[in-house]
Parts: C-alpha cells; sequence; structure tokens
C-alpha cells in the first residue's frame, strides 16, 4: 500500500496540498495518461495514479480500487455547489456522455460551466457527439455514477479537458 509521501511525489505536489490540489493534479495524470493510451507501461501507469489516489482521497473505512469506484471517494463537501456534465440525445432519450477506459464508463463531471461548454463545442467539431452542457448537484451525479457502475472523472475548474480522437465505446454514445 502507498503512502501519503509517495503518492505526493508520484503527483509532484508539496506535503501541504489540500485535496483540490490533489484532484486538480490526478485530473493532469489521468488526462495525460489517457492521451498516451499505449502499451503495458500505461497500465503500470494506471495503476501507480489509482494507488495515489487512495492513499491521499480514500475516507478511512472506504473501499479502495478501480475508476469504478471513483465516485464514492470524493467527499461532497470538497466539490463546488454545482458541476456540469454532458448530456446527449440517442434514440428519442437523453444521455449522458461518457468516455470509455478499457472496459470502464467514466462521467466526465467539470466544476467549471465554461470548460464543459468548450469541450462540447470540442466533441461537435470532430462529429463525435452533439452533446450540450446541465449543471447537477455534485451529490447527485455521485449518486447516478454508483447506481449505474460508472467511474467518474471529475475535471478542476483550472483545467482544459481535450476530447478523445475518434470515437470509442460509451454508455453516453
Amino acid at each position: 500500500m502507498m503512502n501519503r509521501q509517495e503518492a505526493l511525489a508520484i503527483l509532484q505536489l508539496p506535503a501541504t496540498a489540500d485535496s483540490h490540489a490533489i484532484r486538480a493534479a490526478l485530473f493532469q495524470h489521468y488526462q495525460q495518461l489517457f492521451a498516451d493510451h499505449q502499451g503495458p507501461v500505461w497500465v503500470e501507469h494506471l495503476r501507480q495514479l489509482t494507488q495515489a489516489r487512495d492513499a491521499l482521497l480514500v475516507r478511512k473505512g472506504a473501499l479502495a480500487g478501480p475508476l469504478a469506484q471513483s465516485a464514492r471517494l470524493l467527499q461532497t463537501k470538497d466539490l463546488p455547489r454545482a458541476v456540469y456534465v454532458l448530456l446527449d440525445r440517442h434514440d428519442q432519450s437523453e444521455t449522458i456522455y461518457t468516455l470509455r477506459i478499457e472496459d470502464q464508463d467514466l462521467v466526465l463531471a467539470f466544476e467549471n460551466e465554461f470548460t464543459a461548454r468548450t469541450y462540447a463545442r470540442a466533441l461537435i467539431q470532430k462529429e463525435l457527439s452533439t452533446p450540450w452542457c446541465e449543471s447537477f448537484n455534485p451529490a447527485e451525479i455521485i449518486e447516478f455514477c454508483e447506481a449505474a457502475g460508472y467511474g467518474l472523472l471529475l475535471v478542476p475548474a483550472q483545467q482544459m479537458a481535450s476530447p478523445p480522437l475518434g470515437s470509442v465505446d460509451g454508455a453516453g454514445q
């Protein structure tokens, strides 16, 4: 099991890093990892990031584990009053936009509305999807992800996210 000091070193953060700084660094590392999605090194980096996340953000007594459990690890008191997710319409019904990483569907929840709208526009320009942005209470999104078995990737307010290069098989796509 990784300790706090080792986890902070992997994320290149100081010992004084708060949960928001940790989540921002994790997001940057996940985004870089997903952009480089290649080979056995990718699996090892994902394992290290998951261990770092668990060491730094898991509440005592909570179950640690893969991305599917990431929604459970977030404490709503550390989150903004609203998060923004992307919705899309497929076959006359609304779906939530997800990314599929390995065999896991991840809901992207943005802390910043501008970033969510920018991401949606990029998806439209790449003709991958035609989503729109909606505001939700973070607790609702966490509950939804837990019920549906989705992972959750929170995009911090000061971070920009890049859509996938091509279409991916996801719950909302």
